[in-house]
């Protein structure tokens, strides 16, 4: 890349690339898509304790939107020693306490199809918790099946990619409810 917008920098991940005034721009969209998730679905983060499992490019993502929601984020990752400078707060798994949890943003890619009966958490670990499932295929995962309420990762899919296509044809798309509904209907039955 040339450069990277704020979001990209910040983040430390690029999820869309563009060419403007002879430069290659790495921008984020996952961001915009996250947020969107949240308020398409009516989430409250504010001032709720968010643990979100994984350290790849969704969940640094969800990490700066919750962040910027004024959320107080925790990251569970299997590797402490290489996540620890990345995050404010890092913890590995062994060390959740649920007690502490109002909401897991799940961020891995355990329980994608076709292994849609694994779960990067136990039953009694996500019970009475509500869990954002950055996984999309399937529609309801088995984190979501145990927690009080799941929420998958398919508004974060759409509207990501909508943002992105804004970038490169520099137009806006407004996201009707039709077009939500359609595009649902396009993902699911492929």
């Amino acid at each position: 890349m040339d450069r990277l917008t704020h979001k990209a920098n910040k983040i430390g991940a690029v999820n869309t690339i563009y060419y403007r005034n002879d430069e290659v721009v790495g921008d984020n969209t996952d961001y915009d898509g996250f947020i969107g998730l949240l308020e398409t679905n009516h989430i409250s983060v504010e001032s709720k304790n968010v643990y979100i499992l994984g350290t790849g490019g969704g969940a640094k993502a969800a990490y700066h939107a919750l962040r910027d929601s004024s959320a107080n984020v925790t990251v569970v990752t299997r590797n402490l020693t290489s996540n620890k400078h990345k995050f404010e707060h890092v913890i590995e798994y062994k060390d959740i306490d649920t007690k502490h949890v109002d909401i897991f943003v799940q961020a891995t890619p355990i329980g994608t199809y076709p292994n849609t009966n694994v779960s990067i958490l136990t039953k009694e670990e996500v019970a009475g918790k509500i869990v954002i499932d950055l996984v999309y295929n399937p529609k309801v995962t088995q984190i979501m099946k145990d927690s009080k309420k799941g929420y998958n990762g398919l508004h974060m899919l759409i509207i990501q990619a909508i943002k992105s296509e804004e970038i490169w044809f520099d137009q806006t798309i407004e996201l009707t409810k039709e077009l939500m509904k359609t595009l649902k209907e396009v993902i699911y039955d492929e």
